[in-house]
Order: C-alpha cells, then structure tokens, then sequence
C-alpha cells in the first residue's frame, strides 16, 4: 500500500505518518509531502524512515508520476483565529486554491481512499449543542470555516465522492506546534505566555476566559485516522476528544502544569466575532463506526507541550 500525506511535518502530519509506521509492516510505503512554509527547516523523526519518501514541494507541484492507494491530505495555510481572521477574503481564496488543485489532482491520479482534513470550525455558527455532522443550520461565515465547508460540498460532488472520508477534528493539540514563529492555536499559545511568565508575571488572556473548546490529543486522532484507513471508512464525521473546558480552565490547568505557585491570569475583554462562545462536539458515530477510543491522557500531552517550549526558550 502507498500512503500520500500532504502537509507532512506540520501537527497531523507528522503525528499520522508516525502512527501508520509504527502500526504496520514493511509492505505499508508513505509519500510525505511539504513545503515548509509554517515550520521550516524542522526536523521530523520520520524524514530518514526507510519506508518514507520525503518531498520538500507545494502540493501545487505534486509530481504526476505518483500514484498512491491512499491520500490523506493535511495541507492548509493555518494558524489560529488572530491569523485567518485578519482578511477573510484572501484567506479564503488561498486555501480554495489549493484545495482546488488537489481535488483536480485526486480526479486525474484515482486513489482509492481519500482522506480530507475540515474543521470543527464549520459549526462556528450553530447554537445547539452538541454538534453533529448534519445538524448545521447556520452556515459558517467566516474565511476559514466557509473554506473548510465549501470544499467539503465540493468533494461530496467529485467523481471520487464514494471513497472520500471527511473528518472535523476539535482542535487538535500536541508539541509539534510549539517549535514556530508563526501564528499558533490557542493552546501552544498559551503555553508559550505561561512559561514565558517564569511563574511571576501575570498572563494575558483574550476575552473574558469564557469560552469553551473541546479538545482532541493528536496521538489520538493519529490512532482515528489510521482507524479510518484499515476500515476503508468514508462519510463526514466529527473526532473529539473528551476535554472540553473553558479558556480559563485551560490557562490555569496548563500553569499548574508548570508551577507550584497561584496562577497569575488577567484578561483583556476584547471578544472577537468570529472567536466562537461555545464549541462542543459529538463523535457517537465515528466512535460507533470504528470502535475508536481515547488513550492518551491529556494532561501528559500538556506536560510535553510545556517540556518542548522551555527547551526552545
């Protein structure tokens, strides 16, 4: 089998390709894709894998000549709400691009699976709780999330429809995002102004600490999508964890993760529209199709995230 992973080295990425390696045997081949425009020159554990085949290239220039059994694409230009909310528009027509030429791309090359990366995001409208995959009344508005959607009724419209899975992960975390200078999520965020606070200064959150995520390990999701493979699963499903909490909860779980003393949290009451109240998801069928199950205890990928960020300070 051939495994196309676009997007290798960022977070999903390198998490799925580690997994697939150390899941399965020799005759398991992965192609992993990458222009290094988030995370540079880092390196991954799985770039001097025998069993990888690294390419550093747009997934524009993906070369014709290979077919594959498998895609699974990560690849998106991302970085957190700060990020994709600064111009909608051309955040949107960017990602659109590019999803376009890799559903162009898939028509021509005819995997047998396909394996698409949404967002929990598309739900950043709904007022009912918790979101299920078909449940969406209010359509997302925001350049990220319209993206995300309209890629998704895309796909559900190409001749390869019957051999796509389309998965909405909730917000993903793990260390791979914490060595970036770019825009990050809300969780390497937050680990950075903690550790960075050397325990004395107070931190700065956005908003009044109210809102609410549900968060999924990528060890976890890692295991979901290498699930979904062995399975040959296709559909839209959702993939949560089972932590869900408030940013404050968070600011403070990861600060007593690092220190002993009373955390130190202030916020700035600034809510940004499209920084959605309350996110909660619901994976019953995901969990039911596949006999899914978490096992990675959160507060050790925290521990990890905070390790990593104090060693690159």
């Amino acid at each position: 089998m051939n495994i196309l992973v676009t997007g290798s080295d960022g977070l999903l990425g390198t998490n799925i390709i580690n997994h697939i390696l150390q899941n399965t045997d020799r005759h398991v081949k992965i192609i992993a894709i990458d222009n290094k425009s988030r995370y540079g020159e880092v390196k991954r554990s799985y770039h001097d894998k025998d069993r990888v085949h690294y390419i550093n290239a747009n997934v524009e220039e993906m070369i014709p000549h290979y077919t594959f059994d498998v895609v699974v694409h990560c690849a998106y230009d991302i970085g957190g709400i700060k990020h994709w909310c600064d111009d909608h528009e051309d955040f949107y027509k960017r990602n659109k691009s590019l999803s376009n030429s890799m559903i162009e791309w898939i028509s021509k090359t005819k995997p047998k699976q396909v394996i698409w990366m949404s967002s929990s995001q598309v739900y950043e409208n709904d007022t009912e709780f918790p979101s299920k995959e078909f449940s969406i009344v209010n359509l997302p508005t925001s350049g990220y999330a319209r993206e995300k959607f309209d890629t998704e009724l895309d796909l559900m419209k190409s001749d390869f429809a019957d051999r796509v899975l389309i998965l909405r992960p909730f917000n993903c975390v793990g260390k791979e995002e914490i060595k970036t200078n770019n825009p990050n999520h809300v969780v390497p965020d937050l680990v950075r102004k903690v550790v960075d606070s050397n325990g004395e200064k107070s931190i700065l959150l956005y908003g009044d600490g109210s809102q609410v995520r549900h968060f999924t390990t990528v060890y976890d999701f890692a295991s979901a999508v290498h699930r979904s493979i062995s399975l040959q699963l296709t559909g839209t499903y959702n993939v949560c964890g089972s932590h869900k909490m408030t940013m404050q909860e968070l600011a403070f779980k990861i600060w007593m993760l690092t220190y002993d003393s009373e955390p130190k949290i202030s916020f700035d009451y600034k809510m940004i529209d499209e920084d959605v109240r309350y996110r909660e998801g619901d994976d019953t069928r995901f969990r039911k199709d596949t006999n899914w199950k978490e096992t990675t205890n959160f507060n050790k990928i925290l521990e990890e995230m905070i390790w990593t960020q104090q060693m690159s300070s």
